[in-house]
């Protein structure tokens, strides 16, 4: 979602913890990682079948202006990550007394 000042992203990563996502911002990309690492398994289970995922996950999304990565924001909740990514302000035409 686009609003006038930043762009609202929400990402389903179901099962991952907290700690196991990284996310990054450069210029106008951002990038989400996720590793999921092997499910620990107790000793003498024995598992008829598994629909587990294992590994990392990488997304990057190119968005059409540069966001400013100091005043943007991640939340993950209930295995939504929800990302706020504050536009960069342009440049502002400074005028210049002349003396």
């Amino acid at each position: 979602a686009e609003t006038d000042t930043a762009y609202r992203i929400a990402v389903e990563i179901p099962g991952a913890s907290r700690d196991a996502i990284d996310v990054s911002v450069y210029d106008n990309t951002v990038t989400f990682t996720v590793d999921f690492g092997p499910e620990k398994t107790e000793e003498g289970e024995n598992w008829l079948l598994r629909e587990r995922m294992a590994g990392k996950v990488s997304r990057a999304i190119a968005l059409p202006e540069e966001v400013d990565d100091n005043a943007s924001e991640a939340k993950y909740t209930d295995g939504v990550l929800y990302l706020t990514l504050q536009k960069k302000r342009a440049s502002q035409v400074k005028r210049l007394t002349v003396h």
